[in-house]
């Protein structure tokens, strides 16, 4: 039987992965509009 606090921490690691994912995205956005405005 999967114990409840290894689902809690499965839940709170994909939570952690998506945001960090959000934020890489975010980052890469605003690479790439700054090396736009600067050429």
């Amino acid at each position: 039987m999967i114990s409840e606090s290894f689902l809690n921490n499965l839940n709170y690691g994909v939570v952690t992965l998506s945001v960090v994912e959000g934020y890489i995205i975010r980052i890469n956005q605003i690479e790439a509009s700054t090396t736009l405005s600067l050429t």
